[in-house]
């Protein structure tokens, strides 16, 4: 499962839950295919704003749970596991070094997107929906 949201000013406007179209090598590898694609639609809606509103606000924050994917978004750190990653999944690295993105490292109890892709109990599901639908 892949899965993001986007929230705008703190309200949620968009959100993406689905199967991976490929098979995924490791957890990092999925976690960048998931930051890549939420990365795309961010570039996307950037352009939507600056048009609308003449202006953009950047860096937009995207929020990863998984080390190795941080790493590598930040640092562009293709060693060991990571160096079967394609390209295009770089891509992400070079938002982040033209500050379009900024990657923040965060627990996986604050993790917001995993609410679309795992199976959470009560105890965990019930903090993440609170955070989704709070305006912060």
């Amino acid at each position: 499962m892949s899965g993001y949201l986007i929230k705008y000013h703190g309200s949620l406007i968009h959100w993406v839950s689905r199967l991976q179209s490929s098979i995924s090598e490791s957890s990092a590898e999925a976690e960048l295919r998931s930051i890549q694609e939420g990365a795309r639609d961010v570039i996307y809606l950037l352009r939507l704003e600056q048009e609308l509103l003449g202006e953009t606000t950047l860096p937009v924050i995207a929020y990863e749970d998984n080390k190795a994917t941080f790493h590598q978004c930040i640092a562009n750190a293709s060693k060991g596991r990571m160096k079967h990653v394609t390209l295009t999944m770089l891509k992400v690295h070079e938002y982040v070094q033209k500050g379009i993105i900024d990657v923040k490292l965060v627990g996986t109890a604050q993790q917001q997107a995993d609410y679309l892709t795992k199976p959470l109990p009560e105890g965990k599901l019930l903090p993440i929906r609170d955070l989704i639908l709070t305006n912060l």
